[in-house]
């Protein structure tokens, strides 16, 4: 079997390509390119409708479920917005890819943009500033504010505050942060929210708050779950004062924990960058059973595409059927293999250049960083630019007979991903700024003293200084640089994922 199966496979590629060729004869191609559609969707606009076509559940999400995990952490485009939104504002979709997990399980967003009413940047610094004032600490305020939020969306806690005869908070509650009147934070509840955290009594009072709502879950057999996410916007980056702030909050999930509150339940969703800088008390706790890194693997980022593509047209989704049906339960079950069939009538099986190449292969690989992160929204942003480039080009005999979108239009797509992906981390790592302006003088591969050079040009006599170990370890922990070990010629390369988008020259080849 080893000897003939290869065979068998290619035999069934050919017969699969000379099929989809008969297909695509009978169809109009040029209409089949028009209805493609592949719509830009930030997490906080998706509609119930949508999620079925754009959302794919990844190897990560069942770890998500999971009551130990306190921290989801990822890369700046990996979805963990998506997923605060799956999960605050869109139930019924997420109780269905949950498998009954979230039985008796009440999500809230404890921050995020689920809700206009919550403080933003410029609230939080003045925060702060009450706060070093009165010399109090974080934990306190993120405890005061949970205690706000629950009380905001969860009807039986107030219930549970008369029986547990907290009159008192019950009453500042009530007249200053009833649902029903209040849509925008404005500066009373920022006021009364700090009342909460710096007054003892009122701060005993939460901490009260929260032991009866544990007893009271406990009891019911259910389980509040609170969300986190807009985080690395609202908390001052690189502030004096972010470390204090976030270590804060991950201290009130610990300290949970630690007072055996098993049914209130914290989920923090972090920019992986600040997670590994983030320095607070018991950070050794939060292992890896308690924190989860999310990444696309190949098989989640072709269903991705695949789901795009049939998604946005019910034409493009009658065709692709008729090459190899895949019913959605079948889809999350398919192999690699069945996947890179199944997204050949969109853009082809091999690369034509190379027949050992698949196409969907190139595509994964030319969307991954150094530090195999690999980004949603830049493959929609490749498909759209390819559609786009697609349309301008003549539909005569030298268009493909087999698949939809040619080779030069996904090299085009890809061109525009990556012109998106060195703007998103332009903005994520402004520190960075003036090596980003100069990495135009860089080819895709380079030895360590043409580094050295672009680094004591940019970067060396920052405040505070950045050593050149430093530096490439930053470069590399941003998914921009990788080692090239066993290479003589070379000691490092730029992804090819950011090559296009900072116009860096390819080695070998001319500008």
């Amino acid at each position: 079997m080893p000897y003939y199966a290869p065979l068998a496979n290619n035999l069934l590629e050919i017969g699969g390509i000379e099929e989809t060729a008969v297909i695509l004869a009978e169809s109009n191609r040029l209409e089949l390119i028009k209805s493609l559609n592949f719509p830009e969707r930030d997490a906080a606009s998706i509609l119930d409708a949508d999620f079925d076509a754009i959302f794919q559940k990844t190897a990560d999400f069942e770890r998500c479920l999971d009551d130990q995990v306190w921290v989801i952490r990822g890369r700046k485009g990996t979805g963990k917005s998506t997923l605060y939104t799956l999960f605050t504002q869109h139930r019924e979709n997420a109780e269905k890819r949950s498998r009954g997990r979230l039985d008796n399980v009440k999500i809230l967003s404890g921050h995020g943009n689920s809700s206009t009413f919550r403080p933003t940047a410029d609230i939080f610094s003045d925060i702060q500033k009450k706060l070093s004032g009165n010399n109090t600490d974080w934990l306190s305020l993120w405890r005061a504010y949970a205690v706000i939020r629950i009380y905001q969306s969860y009807e039986p806690f107030i219930e549970i505050l008369k029986k547990a005869k907290l009159k008192s908070l019950i009453s500042r509650l009530t007249y200053n942060f009833d649902p029903k009147n209040n849509e925008q934070w404005n500066s009373t509840h920022t006021t009364k929210l700090l009342e909460f955290a710096t007054d003892s009594i009122l701060n005993g009072y939460c901490r009260d708050a929260m032991t009866q709502l544990n007893l009271y879950l406990k009891e019911h057999n259910q389980k509040i779950w609170l969300l986190y996410d807009d985080l690395d916007q609202d908390i001052q980056e690189n502030s004096p004062w972010q470390q204090e702030a976030l270590g804060g909050l991950m201290r009130l999930v610990y300290d949970a924990n630690n007072q055996n509150f098993y049914q209130i339940r914290f989920k923090i969703f972090l920019r992986e960058d600040i997670w590994s800088n983030l320095v607070f008390t018991n950070k050794s706790h939060f292992g890896d059973e308690r924190t989860l890194n999310l990444q696309w693997g190949k098989r989640d980022f072709f269903r991705l595409a695949y789901r795009l593509a049939i998604g946005g047209s019910t034409q493009f989704k009658t065709f692709a059927n008729r090459v190899l049906p895949l019913a959605d339960n079948e889809l999350d079950e398919s192999d690699e293999e069945t996947l890179r069939q199944a997204l050949s009538p969109l853009w082809g099986l091999r690369q034509r250049k190379s027949q050992n190449a698949y196409v969907a292969q190139w595509v994964y690989s030319s969307l991954t960083d150094s530090s195999g992160n690999t980004y949603p929204r830049s493959l929609t942003i490749l498909l759209r630019k390819a559609r786009e480039v697609e349309l301008e080009q003549k539909q005569g005999k030298n268009a493909p007979s087999d698949h939809l979108l040619r080779w030069n239009s996904l090299t085009d797509g890809l061109d525009a991903a990556s012109i998106e992906r060195c703007d998103a981390i332009r903005n994520e790592y402004p520190d960075l700024s003036e090596f980003f302006n100069n990495i135009s003088t860089l080819k895709s591969l380079f030895k360590e003293d043409v580094l050295k050079e672009i680094w004591q040009k940019t970067i060396a006599n920052n405040q505070p200084p950045m050593p050149f170990e430093a530096f490439v370890k930053r470069l590399k922990d941003i998914g921009l640089l990788e080692s090239k070990k066993y290479n003589a010629k070379y000691d490092y390369a730029i992804a090819k994922l950011y090559i296009h988008g900072f116009v860096t020259r390819i080695a070998g080849q001319r500008k």
